[in-house]
């Protein structure tokens, strides 16, 4: 969907429009006049260039026209921000990096192989200064002793690194109906690892955990950035809050409490006295694990105020239907570089948005829903040298393809040795025959070329064909940005049994697929969909148009990467549709086969795509299609970037040669 200049203007007066302090403004009065904090906390500190005590008079630590350590109440303040655990320091070069991983969300105490192998990947890989786990840390776990040896599965490769890292909660960390231990209990466990620096913060505050962790320049008491971790809410008595939100397609959700008023004074007062302490602004970063609204608005109004990208948005950015004013707060004060948010394990992308970069941290976590290829934590590097802006990226567990959005995803080529893809570095394509249907390689008289049969035995009683299949775990990505299929069929029977059939079919929750349909009247009708996001959920702009049996068709669908999808049949344009939402890509995770959860999506020929199938024993195994095609299919290609009018005519009449 594109914006007019009017449609601009309406979103920022929507966005300057929603508040939330409706909903915390009963406790930022008591915020502001909350007790100095104690020293209690002074034995935590390990090195005394923590100690704003320890401050000399020289003006190092650049107080303005007052000390500020002077007043009793300030600089018990400041005492209790600068306490921390374990001192964290910027390099000699001026380097400080931070790691942030999200969604490990597994309810088993020993935690999965795969998500603790993935931690360590990415933690050798990076080498970080700092580790922050970004929420939905774990759900259901049921008793002190229990979240005490998960966090030890969880962190034990860290701790053995002598890593400082940090948490904040998410809204699985503590459900009231799953989870008997409340966020206060949870901290205390946390706090007990040697290396844990994360802080309950005070308890007048919304949420737990609450807190901010100074990194020092490499030399003296300066803080050179600062790390602010919040609490972002949860379900609070389990019920639905405000209603739900919807904003050109996306829903914003309203299950979640919202961040309240009092967060925000506590930010924008401690971050004052900072600067304050330390004798300017101070660069920093926030983490926290529900996204803001502006993340959706950056990434929707990216292309038309031509935004720096990065990344993907696989799925609805599922921010909470009350829009607190965090990142006014944030973007007014003008210390925060970059907000880090994870919640939707799928979105990856980064966009900077009004100064400040909005980033998402795929899941690291292989035990809930996730995506092979997006699987990682999100790295910011700041450098002392440069406090105008940090470097962020994610850093992946699996190497993702690199290259393939400039060339041909596959080339189908059918010969006496079988069929196999033409397209260099790419996966090629697989056989799998089931009882009671058959593929043959024939010639074709018509078209002077081999081409696959696919057929049934007369006895033919279930719906399992024989199909080939092409891996396609990493191509959701370069499908987002547009792309061309284009196939040449024919079909000879439309009595299939659950009434379509698939032709090319990469549809599973999101995807696209060029597949046969029956009509009322007996009729064969040629049904291609693309999936688009809408309401939060995946809804199929669906383009139909009658064809004939026994007829060979070249037929090309195209998607522009923006918000049109086409249907061309022997070089002529049929059908056209419009998306409204962005492109959906494929969810081959939601399905779970002995407490695995399968992530390798395919494309298939000759089928539609099933993640799953009961095989002769009443187990389930990995199914390479349902809904079988009868016919004959020539040709397939399959094209990283959509193609113009022009090719495909070109293209249809190198067919008819």
């Amino acid at each position: 969907m594109r914006i007019t200049a009017l449609g601009l203007i309406l979103i920022m007066l929507f966005l300057s429009c929603i508040s939330c302090s409706s909903n915390g403004n009963e406790n930022s009065e008591a915020n502001s006049e909350s007790d100095s904090v104690t020293d209690s906390a002074n034995d935590t500190v390990t090195d005394s260039t923590n100690d704003p005590d320890n401050s000399s008079d020289d003006g190092e630590n650049g107080n303005t026209s007052e000390n500020i350590m002077d007043d009793p109440e300030k600089a018990a303040k400041i005492k209790e921000l600068l306490n921390i655990k374990h001192e964290l320091r910027c390099d000699e070069n001026g380097n400080f990096k931070v790691l942030v991983l999200s969604d490990v969300q597994c309810n088993d105490p020993a935690l999965n192989e795969e998500t603790k192998n993935a931690i360590k990947t990415v933690v050798d890989r990076e080498d970080p200064d700092l580790v922050i786990f970004n929420g939905d840390n774990s759900f259901s776990i049921q008793s002190a002793e229990e979240l005490k040896v998960y966090i030890g599965n969880m962190v034990g490769y860290i701790e053995e690194r002598q890593i400082p890292w940090g948490h904040v909660f998410g809204n699985h960390d503590y459900e009231t109906s799953r989870c008997p231990l409340n966020k206060e209990e949870q901290q205390k466990v946390y706090e007990s690892f040697d290396y844990c620096v994360s802080k309950a913060g005070d308890e007048e505050l919304f949420g737990v955990g609450n807190y901010v962790l100074p990194v020092l320049e490499h030399e003296g008491n300066k803080i050179a950035f600062n790390v602010w971790c919040l609490d972002s809410g949860d379900y609070g008595a389990g019920g639905q809050h405000n209603p739900n939100v919807t904003v050109y397609g996306n829903r914003f959700n309203g299950a979640y409490e919202p961040m309240e008023q009092n967060q925000i004074d506590w930010y924008l007062e401690s971050s004052e006295l900072l600067e304050q302490y330390n004798g300017g602004k101070i660069p920093s970063m926030m983490t926290f694990h529900i996204p803001l609204q502006e993340s959706f608005y950056a990434w929707h109004l990216k292309d038309n105020l031509g935004l720096e990208c990065t990344g993907e948005k696989r799925e609805n950015v599922s921010a909470n239907a009350v829009n607190c004013g965090l990142f006014e707060a944030a973007r007014t004060r003008g210390d925060v570089l970059a907000i880090v948010n994870s919640h939707d394990h799928r979105n990856d992308f980064m966009v900077k948005y009004q100064g400040i970069r909005l980033c998402y941290t795929a899941c690291i976590g292989t035990y809930e829903y996730h995506a092979d290829d997006m699987l990682g934590g999100r790295v910011l590097n700041f450098n002392s040298n440069k406090p105008d802006d940090v470097e962020t990226y994610m850093s992946y567990v699996n190497e993702r393809p690199k290259g393939d959005a400039d060339k041909t995803i596959l080339d189908l080529n059918i010969d006496g040795q079988g069929v196999t893809n033409r397209s260099e570095g790419k996966a090629n394509v697989v056989k799998h025959e089931y009882d009671g249907s058959y593929t043959n390689i024939v010639n074709d008289a018509t078209l002077g070329k081999n081409v696959i049969q696919f057929g049934r035995d007369a006895d033919y009683n279930n719906d399992y064909p024989s199909v080939y299949n092409m891996a396609a775990a990493n191509y959701n990505y370069i499908f987002a940005d547009g792309f061309a299929v284009e196939v040449v069929f024919k079909a000879t029977g439309n009595d299939f049994i659950n009434g379509y059939a698939g032709i090319v079919d990469f549809m599973e929750a999101g995807g696209w697929s060029i597949g046969l349909m029956r009509s009322g009247s007996g009729k064969a009708i040629l049904s291609s969909s693309v999936a688009y996001s809408s309401l939060g959920s995946d809804v199929y702009k669906t383009l139909k148009h009658e064809i004939n049996l026994n007829t060979w068709y070249h037929c090309v669908l195209v998607y522009d990467g923006k918000d049109t999808v086409y249907l061309y049949l022997n070089g002529e344009l049929v059908e056209t549709g419009t998306l409204d939402g962005d492109y959906a890509d494929t969810n081959f995770g939601s399905l779970e086969n002995n407490n695995k959860l399968y992530n390798d999506a395919y494309i298939c020929i000759g089928a539609c795509v099933q993640p799953f199938r009961n095989n002769s024993d009443g187990k389930r195994e990995r199914s390479t299609g349902k809904h079988g095609f009868i016919g004959y299919i020539a040709d397939v290609n399959i094209y990283s970037d959509p193609i113009s009018s022009e090719e495909i005519t070109s293209l249809y009449n190198a067919m008819k040669k």
